[in-house]
Protein backbone atom coordinates (compact mmCIF):
# COMPACT_ATOMS: atom_id res chain seq x y z
CA UNK A 1 0.00 0.00 0.00
CA UNK A 2 1.20 3.58 -0.61
CA UNK A 3 1.32 4.48 3.10
CA UNK A 4 3.48 1.45 3.86
CA UNK A 5 5.78 2.27 0.95
CA UNK A 6 6.28 5.77 2.34
CA UNK A 7 7.34 4.42 5.73
CA UNK A 8 9.75 1.92 4.19
CA UNK A 9 11.21 4.61 1.93
CA UNK A 10 11.81 6.84 4.96
CA UNK A 11 13.71 3.97 6.59
CA UNK A 12 15.97 3.62 3.57
CA UNK A 13 14.28 0.50 2.19
CA UNK A 14 15.64 -0.40 -1.26
CA UNK A 15 12.63 -1.51 -3.31
CA UNK A 16 14.79 -2.55 -6.26
CA UNK A 17 16.99 -4.71 -4.06
CA UNK A 18 13.86 -6.29 -2.53
CA UNK A 19 12.62 -7.18 -6.04
CA UNK A 20 9.16 -5.68 -5.47
CA UNK A 21 6.57 -5.77 -8.23
CA UNK A 22 4.85 -2.41 -8.75
CA UNK A 23 1.18 -2.60 -9.62
CA UNK A 24 -0.27 -0.47 -12.39
CA UNK A 25 -3.63 -2.22 -12.48
CA UNK A 26 -5.99 -4.31 -10.33
CA UNK A 27 -8.45 -6.42 -12.28
CA UNK A 28 -11.08 -9.04 -11.59
CA UNK A 29 -12.05 -11.70 -14.12
CA UNK A 30 -14.66 -14.44 -14.21
CA UNK A 31 -12.92 -17.49 -12.74
CA UNK A 32 -14.60 -19.84 -15.24
CA UNK A 33 -14.82 -17.90 -18.50
CA UNK A 34 -11.90 -15.50 -17.82
CA UNK A 35 -14.10 -12.66 -19.07
CA UNK A 36 -13.14 -9.28 -17.54
CA UNK A 37 -15.41 -8.01 -14.77
CA UNK A 38 -13.82 -4.91 -13.23
CA UNK A 39 -10.51 -3.09 -13.20
CA UNK A 40 -8.85 -0.21 -11.33
CA UNK A 41 -6.10 1.89 -12.90
CA UNK A 42 -3.24 2.26 -10.38
CA UNK A 43 -0.72 3.95 -12.66
CA UNK A 44 -1.19 7.34 -10.99
CA UNK A 45 -1.12 6.16 -7.37
CA UNK A 46 2.50 7.08 -6.69
CA UNK A 47 2.08 10.59 -8.10
CA UNK A 48 -1.14 11.17 -6.16
CA UNK A 49 -0.24 9.60 -2.81
CA UNK A 50 3.56 9.64 -2.78
CA UNK A 51 3.89 5.87 -2.64
CA UNK A 52 3.16 2.97 -4.94
CA UNK A 53 1.11 -0.22 -4.82
CA UNK A 54 3.43 -3.20 -4.81
CA UNK A 55 3.82 -6.86 -3.99
CA UNK A 56 6.90 -8.46 -2.50
CA UNK A 57 7.90 -11.99 -1.63
CA UNK A 58 8.07 -12.28 2.15
CA UNK A 59 11.61 -13.65 2.09
CA UNK A 60 12.75 -10.67 -0.03
CA UNK A 61 11.05 -8.27 2.39
CA UNK A 62 12.72 -9.90 5.38
CA UNK A 63 16.13 -9.86 3.69
CA UNK A 64 15.95 -6.13 2.98
CA UNK A 65 14.68 -5.30 6.49
CA UNK A 66 17.53 -7.38 7.94
CA UNK A 67 20.02 -5.44 5.82
CA UNK A 68 18.67 -2.18 7.21
CA UNK A 69 19.02 -3.35 10.81
CA UNK A 70 22.66 -4.33 10.23
CA UNK A 71 23.73 -1.25 8.30
CA UNK A 72 22.16 1.32 10.62
CA UNK A 73 24.00 3.48 13.16
CA UNK A 74 23.08 1.01 15.91
CA UNK A 75 23.26 -2.46 14.28
CA UNK A 76 20.83 -5.04 15.64
CA UNK A 77 21.66 -8.62 16.57
CA UNK A 78 19.57 -11.41 15.12
CA UNK A 79 18.87 -14.42 17.37
CA UNK A 80 17.52 -17.42 15.46
CA UNK A 81 15.80 -20.36 17.12
CA UNK A 82 15.07 -18.26 20.20
CA UNK A 83 11.47 -18.89 21.25
CA UNK A 84 10.04 -16.36 23.71
CA UNK A 85 8.73 -17.91 26.90
CA UNK A 86 7.32 -14.84 28.66
CA UNK A 87 7.31 -11.06 28.49
CA UNK A 88 7.13 -8.46 31.27
CA UNK A 89 6.22 -5.05 29.88
CA UNK A 90 6.61 -3.30 33.23
CA UNK A 91 10.33 -4.14 33.37
CA UNK A 92 10.96 -4.38 29.61
CA UNK A 93 12.10 -7.95 30.06
CA UNK A 94 11.91 -10.93 27.73
CA UNK A 95 12.71 -14.48 28.82
CA UNK A 96 13.57 -17.05 26.17
CA UNK A 97 12.89 -20.78 26.35
CA UNK A 98 16.63 -21.24 26.86
CA UNK A 99 16.43 -19.23 30.09
CA UNK A 100 18.27 -16.28 28.58
CA UNK A 101 16.86 -12.88 29.60
CA UNK A 102 16.92 -9.67 27.53
CA UNK A 103 15.90 -6.16 28.59
CA UNK A 104 14.99 -3.15 26.47
CA UNK A 105 13.25 0.23 26.65
CA UNK A 106 10.85 -0.80 23.89
CA UNK A 107 9.54 -4.26 22.99
CA UNK A 108 7.86 -4.68 19.59
CA UNK A 109 5.58 -7.70 19.57
CA UNK A 110 5.33 -9.21 16.08
CA UNK A 111 5.08 -12.90 16.92
CA UNK A 112 1.99 -13.84 14.92
CA UNK A 113 -1.20 -15.76 15.64
CA UNK A 114 0.34 -17.82 18.43
CA UNK A 115 1.75 -14.73 20.11
CA UNK A 116 3.26 -15.01 23.58
CA UNK A 117 3.21 -11.23 23.91
CA UNK A 118 -0.50 -10.72 23.21
CA UNK A 119 -1.68 -11.73 26.67
CA UNK A 120 0.82 -9.28 28.22
CA UNK A 121 -0.60 -6.45 26.12
CA UNK A 122 -4.28 -7.34 26.61
CA UNK A 123 -4.01 -8.50 30.19
CA UNK A 124 -5.72 -11.81 29.45
CA UNK A 125 -5.18 -14.87 27.25
CA UNK A 126 -6.75 -14.85 23.80
CA UNK A 127 -5.80 -17.98 21.86
CA UNK A 128 -6.23 -17.90 18.07
CA UNK A 129 -9.54 -19.09 16.65
CA UNK A 130 -10.23 -20.90 13.40
CA UNK A 131 -11.61 -18.47 10.81
CA UNK A 132 -12.85 -21.13 8.41
CA UNK A 133 -10.61 -19.73 5.66
CA UNK A 134 -7.68 -21.41 3.97
CA UNK A 135 -5.01 -19.64 1.93
CA UNK A 136 -2.35 -21.24 -0.26
CA UNK A 137 0.58 -19.52 -1.95
CA UNK A 138 2.76 -20.85 -4.71
CA UNK A 139 5.14 -19.51 -7.35
CA UNK A 140 5.13 -20.24 -11.07
CA UNK A 141 8.21 -19.24 -13.11
CA UNK A 142 7.21 -16.73 -15.76
CA UNK A 143 8.55 -18.84 -18.60
CA UNK A 144 6.00 -21.56 -17.79
CA UNK A 145 2.98 -19.22 -18.11
CA UNK A 146 2.79 -19.24 -21.95
CA UNK A 147 2.53 -23.04 -21.82
CA UNK A 148 -0.63 -22.93 -19.67
CA UNK A 149 -3.33 -22.98 -22.33
CA UNK A 150 -6.09 -21.92 -19.95
CA UNK A 151 -4.58 -18.61 -18.90
CA UNK A 152 -2.17 -17.54 -21.63
CA UNK A 153 -5.00 -15.57 -23.27
CA UNK A 154 -4.71 -13.10 -20.38
CA UNK A 155 -1.07 -12.27 -21.13
CA UNK A 156 -1.20 -10.14 -24.34
CA UNK A 157 -1.46 -6.48 -23.34
CA UNK A 158 -1.37 -7.26 -19.62
CA UNK A 159 0.31 -4.59 -17.52
CA UNK A 160 2.04 -5.32 -14.19
CA UNK A 161 -0.50 -5.70 -11.43
CA UNK A 162 -2.87 -8.16 -9.80
CA UNK A 163 -5.56 -10.32 -11.36
CA UNK A 164 -8.30 -11.91 -9.26
CA UNK A 165 -10.04 -14.98 -10.68
CA UNK A 166 -13.43 -14.86 -8.96
CA UNK A 167 -15.95 -17.65 -8.38
CA UNK A 168 -19.05 -15.78 -9.54
CA UNK A 169 -21.41 -18.75 -9.25
CA UNK A 170 -21.17 -19.48 -5.54
CA UNK A 171 -21.72 -16.22 -3.68
CA UNK A 172 -22.12 -17.91 -0.31
CA UNK A 173 -18.54 -19.17 -0.24
CA UNK A 174 -15.39 -17.16 -0.74
CA UNK A 175 -13.27 -18.81 -3.40
CA UNK A 176 -10.84 -16.89 -5.54
CA UNK A 177 -7.37 -17.03 -7.00
CA UNK A 178 -5.08 -13.99 -7.06
CA UNK A 179 -2.20 -13.67 -9.52
CA UNK A 180 0.49 -11.02 -9.17
CA UNK A 181 4.15 -10.39 -9.93
CA UNK A 182 6.88 -10.46 -7.32
CA UNK A 183 10.51 -11.53 -6.80
CA UNK A 184 11.81 -9.30 -9.55
CA UNK A 185 8.68 -9.34 -11.75
CA UNK A 186 10.38 -11.25 -14.57
CA UNK A 187 11.47 -14.50 -12.83
CA UNK A 188 8.19 -15.54 -11.27
CA UNK A 189 4.56 -14.83 -10.51
CA UNK A 190 2.98 -15.43 -7.13
CA UNK A 191 -0.45 -17.01 -6.78
CA UNK A 192 -2.68 -16.88 -3.72
CA UNK A 193 -5.76 -19.07 -3.47
CA UNK A 194 -8.31 -18.32 -0.78
CA UNK A 195 -11.36 -20.41 0.06
CA UNK A 196 -13.61 -21.48 2.87
CA UNK A 197 -13.12 -24.92 4.35
CA UNK A 198 -11.78 -26.99 7.23
CA UNK A 199 -8.26 -26.15 8.38
CA UNK A 200 -5.48 -28.17 6.76
CA UNK A 201 -2.89 -29.61 9.11
CA UNK A 202 -0.22 -30.50 6.54
CA UNK A 203 -0.32 -28.00 3.69
CA UNK A 204 3.41 -27.78 3.09
CA UNK A 205 4.32 -30.35 0.50
CA UNK A 206 0.94 -32.10 0.75
CA UNK A 207 0.19 -31.78 -2.96
CA UNK A 208 -2.70 -34.33 -3.18
CA UNK A 209 -4.67 -32.69 -0.36
CA UNK A 210 -3.94 -29.20 -1.63
CA UNK A 211 -4.92 -30.06 -5.20
CA UNK A 212 -8.20 -31.53 -3.96
CA UNK A 213 -9.08 -28.24 -2.26
CA UNK A 214 -7.97 -26.19 -5.26
CA UNK A 215 -10.04 -28.37 -7.60
CA UNK A 216 -13.19 -27.17 -5.83
CA UNK A 217 -12.48 -23.63 -7.04
CA UNK A 218 -13.71 -23.03 -10.64
CA UNK A 219 -10.74 -20.78 -11.41
CA UNK A 220 -8.35 -23.51 -10.31
CA UNK A 221 -10.16 -26.23 -12.23
CA UNK A 222 -9.39 -24.30 -15.41
CA UNK A 223 -5.71 -25.07 -14.91
CA UNK A 224 -6.18 -28.61 -13.59
CA UNK A 225 -4.35 -30.35 -16.49
CA UNK A 226 -1.29 -28.20 -15.75
CA UNK A 227 -1.40 -28.46 -11.95
CA UNK A 228 1.88 -30.37 -11.83
CA UNK A 229 3.65 -27.39 -13.40
CA UNK A 230 3.92 -25.78 -10.00
CA UNK A 231 4.53 -26.90 -6.45
CA UNK A 232 2.63 -26.08 -3.30
CA UNK A 233 4.64 -24.23 -0.70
Amino acid sequence: MPNGALVLKRLGFDFQRALVGRHQRLETVNGVTLAPLTHIDLSNVEKEYGGHMQSVLRADLHSELLRLTKEGPNPASLHLGSAVKRVDSSTGQIELESGEVHRADLIIAADGAHSVCRSEVLGYDQPPKESGNNAFRFLIPTEKIPDLEEIKSLIPGRVPGATIFADVYDKLKTRHLAWYECHGYVPSKNFLSSMLGPPLTNTKGEAPELCWHLSRCPACRRCRPQRNAFGAV
